[in-house]
């Protein structure tokens, strides 16, 4: 368990809602209310709290879901308590239970009321009341992760523990977006291929021998994989998770686990890199490459990783790495880091329905323009 980690996420709660508690506030001075100023003591000292607790910085960024359902968990108990504490301070709501009785119900947007009558309240308090119940709707903790990333992709641990949904993606402007869906009939024109060598493929399912790797490939994918998909829809649906759901990392090449120096010099790069991605979240296109290789070949499927370069922005060349598979005797291109960059850049374009599959199981020879192969890795 990342204990500091934890500490540094609930500081950044607290801070936070002295943030919020600064608005009623300053809704008090306006009226010319005493309950201001005691809103305003609570903020400052939220505000101060939580600089101290984030003052130190957790030795590691990471975190996976045992610290995110905790963290979580605590930061709902935490905004309660915190938050209840200025109604019974102004005296508005004589008991602390009954304040933080109406507190949770704001931040949960239950509706419930101790209260008779709201209008009895300050202006300050009325407000506060009425804020709990607007910041809890939105998803407070979902908006904090969003405007703090604490640490790339690791953060989708906390959004996961807090959204009352099956799964949660990134936060991309989908407005003019509808996901692409694995499709539950076979499709066809230009997927036809796909649809027919992914499902009728003879498999042969391998583990890499590395039981912390094969652990969180096998992980994954039991749980974005369902036993009425078809092949097809299987690395669709893993392949849609990357794009989705691991975040761009361009320092992630080289190799950051929390490995001995002896398994750092006989463990195979490829096997590090596929590690470091699915503990923590995010990655280079080596990350990439390397977890979906290995997931590829989890389901039964023949992958291996390619080198070489690929084509960069304002001209000239960048080194690269992608994965092929071999299907029916000839060479199939996968690279789930180039389609999520790609699918990302024209969200921001405003982009309809932008492709997220130009990079899906595309034979090599139709590539031949755009990747410059240097080392077909057969390992």
């Amino acid at each position: 368990m990342n204990y500091s980690i934890i500490r540094y996420i609930l500081s950044s709660v607290v801070c936070f809602e002295g943030v919020f508690l600064a608005l009623p506030s300053i809704i008090g001075a306006i009226y010319g209310e005493e309950e201001g100023f005691i809103y305003g003591i609570v903020s400052i000292i939220c505000i101060l709290a939580g600089f101290a607790g984030r003052y130190r910085k957790p030795k590691s960024n990471t975190f996976y879901s045992r610290e995110g359902f905790v963290a979580v968990s605590l930061s709902w108990i935490l905004l309660s308590i915190i938050g209840a504490l200025p109604l019974c301070l102004t005296g508005e709501i004589p008991f602390y239970i009954d304040a933080l009785f109406e507190i949770v119900s704001g931040f949960t947007t239950t509706g419930a009321s101790i209260m008779p009558s709201v209008e009895i309240l300050s202006h300050a308090s009325a407000f506060w009341r009425l804020f709990t119940h607007w910041i809890g709707g939105m998803g407070v903790l979902v908006f904090i992760m969003a405007v703090l990333p604490l640490s790339g992709g690791s953060n989708m641990h906390l959004m996961r523990a807090e959204s009352p949904g099956p799964s949660v993606s990134k936060l991309v402007p989908r407005v003019k977006h509808t996901p692409t869906e694995a499709p539950t009939e076979a499709p066809t024109q230009e997927y036809i291929g796909a649809w027919t060598l992914l499902s009728e493929e003879p498999l042969n399912p391998t583990q890499s021998g590395y039981p912390e790797l094969d652990s969180l490939v096998n992980d994954l994918i039991a749980r974005i994989t369902t036993s009425d998909m078809n092949n097809y829809q299987k690395v669709w649906a893993l392949y849609e998770y990357f794009i989705d759901n691991i975040t761009y990392s361009r320092g992630m090449d080289a190799h950051t686990g929390e490995y001995s120096s002896s398994d750092k010099a006989t463990t195979p790069k490829e096997v590090l890199w596929a590690t470091d991605l699915l503990n923590s979240g995010q990655g280079c296109c080596y990350n990439y490459s390397s977890a979906f290789m290995y997931i590829m070949r989890a389901l039964g499927y023949d992958a291996h990783l390619v080198s070489g370069n690929v084509p960069k922005y304002g001209g000239g060349v960048t080194p690269h790495c992608w994965l092929y598979v071999n299907l029916r005797g000839g060479k199939y291109t996968f690279d789930p880091d180039l389609d999520m960059n790609f699918y990302t850049r024209d969200l921001r374009n405003g982009v309809e329905n932008p492709a997220r599959d130009r990079y899906f199981c595309v034979p090599i020879d139709n590539l031949s323009y755009f990747y410059v192969a240097e080392t077909y890795h057969t390992n």
